[in-house]
């Protein structure tokens, strides 16, 4: 047999249960990592004036989407090393999902000049 395949009898279910494990929890992790990447690039790329409808303003979400991503990357990373890394993910994993959920939303889609459709009712 090949080098890197050797392993005792009766240990094959320990090692390939670990790879599974290992290798499920990287793909977790590299899916939350490309969701706080895409909210990230999201918020950038919308103007200040789509943010007038959300609850908080562009700077509020690009500090927090930025943490996002530094947080979801310390898992893919592993050589980075933070303090409550469990809690402070979760945390990071809501503030992506809520802003990709209702605060897209209430800034509506993304339009060139961040103006909204003008409509014809009310007025003089």
């Amino acid at each position: 047999m090949f080098s890197c395949f050797y392993v005792r009898e009766g240990r094959w279910a320990a090692v390939l249960g670990w790879t599974l494990y290992g290798l499920i929890n990287w793909a977790i992790a590299l899916f939350v990592a490309s969701l706080a990447v895409w909210a990230l690039v999201d918020c950038l790329g919308r103007s200040a004036g789509d943010f007038t409808f959300a609850r908080r303003s562009k700077d509020f979400w690009t500090v927090v989407l930025v943490l996002a991503v530094v947080l979801s990357l310390s898992f893919v990373v592993p050589f980075i090393y933070l303090p409550f890394r469990g809690f402070l993910s979760l945390l990071a994993i809501i503030a992506v999902v809520y802003y990709l959920g209702p605060e897209r939303q209430r800034m509506g889609p993304r339009r060139p000049g961040g103006e909204r459709p003008r409509s014809n009712r009310g007025g003089w």
